[in-house]
């Protein structure tokens, strides 16, 4: 219950925060605006990757019990 609780905030606060970092994001130019969205999406894919590496491994040993 704790862990959704602490999802739901941290989507709540990245919900909040994406105006603000949309509006920064536009004012850079296009070579470092382009640049700034690819790590930003390549963060979110490696944030999903390791937690999901990780409930996998939680599967695997409970399966093998």
């Amino acid at each position: 219950m704790t862990k959704a609780i602490v999802t739901s905030a941290a989507f709540f606060a990245l919900v909040l925060m994406v105006e603000p970092v949309c509006t920064f994001i536009d004012r850079l130019p296009p070579l470092i605006n382009i640049a700034l969205v690819c790590v930003m999406v390549g963060a979110v894919m490696l944030a999903f990757w390791l937690m999901m590496r990780h409930e996998l491994e939680l599967c695997e040993g409970h399966y093998e019990r």
